[in-house]
C-alpha cells in the first residue's frame, strides 16, 4: 500500500474515532456502575444472600462416603410394581441434593433414552418425585421395567450415573415386579 493512501485511511480512522465523543471530553474509558440519578430508573440491590433452593448450603458439603448413608430398604412396593430408594449426591459440588426434583425415565431393552431430557413427561411413563430433607427418596408404585433416573439442576436436568467419575455411564435401574430394589448412592455430576 503507499504511504498517501496509510496517511489517507488512518486519517478518517482518526475523524471517526473523534467524531464519538463530545469535544473537550476527559471521560475515563472505566465508567462507574450505573445509579438511578444517571439512568432515571431504580438499579436492584445485590442480593449476597445465599440462594436457598439447589444446590444446597456449600457449609453442608460432604466428602465421598462420609456422612451418605442411604436407606437401607426400599418401601413394600403396590402389588404388581416393584419399589425403589436411594440417596441422590452430586460428586462435583460434594452435596446431598436434599428437596429436590428428580423422575424416572423409562429406556429400551438395549438401554437406551431420549439424548433430550425436559422434565417428566407421564404420558411417556415418567414417575415424579422429590427427595427428602436428606437427600432421600422411596417410591413404591414403579412399573417393572428398565429406567434412568434425571436430577434437576438450576439450568438442566442431569442423569444419575454409575460411579462418581464425570464419564462413567448412566445408570440403568431394572424394576421387577413386587421387588423391593434399595438402590444405594445416585450420582450426579451436576454443578
Amino acid at each position: 500500500m503507499k504511504p498517501v493512501k496509510i496517511l489517507a485511511v488512518a486519517g478518517m480512522l482518526f475523524l471517526m474515532l473523534s467524531a464519538c465523543s463530545p469535544a473537550g471530553s476527559t471521560t475515563s474509558p472505566v465508567s462507574s456502575a450505573p445509579n438511578a440519578e444517571s439512568t432515571g430508573y431504580p438499579i436492584p440491590q445485590q442480593n449476597t444472600e445465599m440462594y436457598s433452593g439447589y444446590p444446597a448450603n456449600p457449609n453442608e458439603q460432604v466428602g465421598m462416603g462420609s456422612n451418605l448413608v442411604p436407606p437401607a430398604d426400599a418401601p413394600e412396593p403396590t402389588a404388581g410394581s416393584g419399589s425403589l430408594s436411594g440417596l441422590i449426591y452430586s460428586f462435583t459440588t460434594q452435596l446431598v441434593l436434599k428437596d429436590n426434583a428428580f423422575y424416572l425415565t423409562p429406556v429400551s431393552e438395549d438401554g437406551n433414552f431420549s439424548p433430550v431430557l425436559v422434565g417428566p413427561q407421564p404420558e411417556k411413563g415418567d414417575i415424579a418425585g422429590t427427595t427428602d430433607g436428606e437427600g432421600k427418596f422411596y417410591l413404591d408404585n414403579v412399573k417393572p421395567g428398565k429406567y434412568i433416573l434425571v436430577v434437576q439442576s438450576p439450568y438442566d436436568w442431569l442423569v444419575a450415573i454409575e460411579s462418581p467419575d464425570s464419564s462413567a455411564k448412566p445408570r440403568v435401574i431394572e424394576v421387577k415386579e413386587n421387588a423391593r430394589l434399595p438402590l444405594g448412592i445416585l450420582y450426579v455430576g451436576g454443578p
